[in-house]
């Protein structure tokens, strides 16, 4: 009896070992750079990379949320090649802009990995300071989403998406960068690492001291 006890808990490990490898390890969006200063009439050029963890994907959408006043999309020339397709509108009376990669319709073929999704090119019209960001809510496919190819489904995770802050300032003042992102890495990979790593040793101890009592 205590045999079976023992192979249960064992086998409750390994499924909370692996959810925990699936979770620090997310399908994402991000931009690049995530923080830029600039002035006044100044031209913006920012990627919005793609990371889908090698799953198989068959599209993506960037659903862009901006300040108006202070920033303008003048642009978004570059399909980055990550998929076949591109669409890329502005949404009528909204601050917000979507984009979207995609494989054709009928298409088999679908990509993994990670790449560039598309280039946007802003110009800063007004001094201050405006968040960029990715509109994503859970579950839903009228925002920011990830689509697997195999069942059409909504991968993208909401919570590892990261906002980024442009400041314009007057047309006398120096355009200084002050920070990038990492086209091929994980938003946050370093704090995620650690806490998977701590919940991992937590659930092994757990196990065992469970083990431990049924001997």
């Amino acid at each position: 009896m205590k045999i079976v006890q023992i192979l249960f808990l064992f086998l409750i490990f390994l499924l909370l070992h692996n959810l925990v490898k699936e979770k620090a390890y997310a399908q994402t969006l991000s931009f690049e750079p995530t923080s830029l200063g600039v002035v006044v009439g100044q031209k913006l050029t920012v990627t919005i990379n793609i990371n889908t963890v090698n799953q198989q994907t068959s599209g993506a959408d960037a659903m862009i949320v901006y300040d108006p006043n202070i920033l303008s999309i003048d642009s978004v020339p570059t399909n980055g090649g990550f998929y076949t397709s591109f669409a890329a509108n502005p949404i009528t009376g909204t601050n917000k802009y979507l984009i979207s990669g995609f494989e054709n319709p009928g298409s088999t073929e679908l990509k993994s990995g990670t790449g560039v999704l598309a280039t946007i090119e802003f110009s800063a019209k007004a001094n201050g300071t405006s968040t960029v960001s990715l509109e994503c809510v859970a579950g839903s496919k009228a925002d920011s989403n990830i689509i697997k190819g195999s069942d059409s489904s909504d991968i993208i995770d909401c919570d590892s998406l990261i906002t980024a802050s442009y400041t314009v300032g007057p047309a006398d003042a120096t355009p200084i960068t002050t920070g990038t992102s990492d086209p091929t890495g994980l938003p946050r990979s370093g704090s995620t690492e650690v806490t998977v790593i701590a919940v991992g040793a937590g659930i092994l101890l757990t196990v065992i001291g469970l083990a431990l009592i049924l001997l």
